[in-house]
C-alpha cells in the first residue's frame, strides 16, 4: 500500500515538473521570438530615420539651389553646399542640375574607398525625377549597395529650378544598425524590393532553429523596405540544461523517498517483532502464572 502511494505521488511530482518545464520553455522560445521582432522594428527605425535625415539634407540642398536670391552668387552656393557635404553622413556624390539640364555643381566624395562606376553615376542621374523624391538603391560589388536619392528644385514661388541628387553609401546605414547587435542576433538584412540594401551576418545561413522577425521601413517618398531579423532560438543549452536539473531533481526525490520508505519500512518490521516479543513473553508470564496457580491449589490440596 505504502509503495503504491509513493508510485502516485512521484507520478504527480514527474508530472508537474515537466508541466513546469514545458511551460519555461515555451516562454523562452517565445521571448526569443519578440526579441527577434523587437529587432526587426529597432532596424526598421533606424533605416527610417537614416533616410529622413538624407532626405531632409536634400532639401536644404534643394532650397540652397533653387532659391532666386541665393543663385546669383554661385560661390556663396558652392561654399554653402560643401558645408552641408562636410557635415552629412555616408555622402558619396552630391550634384545640382539646373533647369537646362547642365550639371552646375557637382561633389564626389572617394573617402570609402570604392569609386563609383561612372556608369553607374549616369545613370543615378538619368533617373525620372518627377514631382517628388525619387530613391534608387544600386549595387557596386557584393553586400555593397548605394543608396540615391532626387529631387526637382524649386524656388520661394515653386518654379522648377532643376534637380539635385545625392548617392548615399549603404555601408553608412549598415554601422549604425551595428550599433545596436542583441547577444542572440545572426543576421540583419533590408530589403528593397528582393534587393539587399544592407546585411548584418551572413542572410545565406541555414534557417533551422531560427527566430525571425520582420518590419516595414517607412520611406520618405512613401515607400517602404522591409527589415529582416533572425535569432538564435535562446540558449539551446540552457534549455537542455534546465530539462537535464529537472530529470535530476525528480531523480533525487524519488531515491530520497524510496530510502525515507525503506526506513518506515524497517521501522515497522522491528516494531513487529517486538510486538511478536511481547506477545511471546506475555503468554509466559501467563503460563507461568498459571503453573503456579496449579502447583498451589495441589499444595493446599
Amino acid at each position: 500500500m505504502g509503495l503504491g502511494l509513493l508510485a502516485r505521488f512521484l507520478g504527480a511530482v514527474f508530472l508537474v515538473l515537466l508541466g513546469g518545464l514545458l511551460l519555461l520553455d515555451r516562454a523562452l522560445l517565445r521571448a526569443n521570438r519578440n526579441q527577434a521582432e523587437l529587432d526587426a522594428q529597432a532596424g526598421a527605425l533606424l533605416s527610417a530615420s537614416f533616410l529622413s535625415a538624407q532626405s531632409a539634407f536634400l532639401d536644404r540642398v534643394s532650397a540652397i539651389s533653387g532659391s532666386d536670391v541665393v543663385r546669383s552668387d554661385s560661390a556663396y552656393v558652392h561654399r554653402t553646399l560643401y558645408r552641408l557635404a562636410a557635415g552629412t553622413t555616408g555622402l558619396r556624390e552630391l550634384w545640382v542640375v539646373d533647369s537646362l539640364g547642365s550639371v552646375s555643381f557637382q561633389l564626389s566624395n572617394d573617402s570609402a574607398g570604392i569609386a563609383i562606376p561612372a556608369e553607374v553615376g549616369t545613370r543615378i542621374r538619368q533617373q525620372h525625377i518627377g514631382q517628388r523624391l525619387a530613391m534608387v538603391v544600386t549595387h557596386i560589388g557584393p553586400g555593397h549597395a548605394l543608396i540615391s536619392m532626387m529631387r526637382p528644385a524649386t524656388n520661394e514661388r515653386g518654379d522648377f529650378r532643376g534637380s539635385v541628387g545625392a548617392v548615399f553609401d549603404g555601408e553608412a546605414l549598415r554601422t549604425l544598425l551595428d550599433r545596436t547587435r542583441p547577444d542572440t542576433r545572426l543576421t540583419l538584412v533590408v530589403l528593397s524590393g528582393i534587393d539587399t540594401v544592407t546585411a548584418i551576418g551572413d542572410p545565406r545561413g541555414g534557417s533551422q532553429g531560427l527566430a525571425e522577425g520582420r518590419a516595414l521601413a517607412l520611406l520618405p517618398n512613401g515607400g517602404t523596405w522591409q527589415v529582416r531579423s533572425t535569432h538564435a532560438l535562446a540558449t539551446r543549452s540552457l534549455r537542455f540544461a534546465l530539462w537535464a536539473l529537472g530529470v535530476l531533481g525528480v531523480l533525487f526525490l524519488a531515491l530520497g523517498l524510496l530510502r525515507e520508505q525503506r526506513r518506515a519500512l524497517d521501522v515497522a518490521s522491528r516494531s513487529l517483532e517486538l510486538e511478536r516479543l511481547y506477545r511471546d513473553v506475555q503468554r509466559a508470564n501467563q503460563a507461568k502464572s498459571e503453573f503456579l496457580a496449579n502447583v498451589s491449589h495441589e499444595l493446599r490440596t
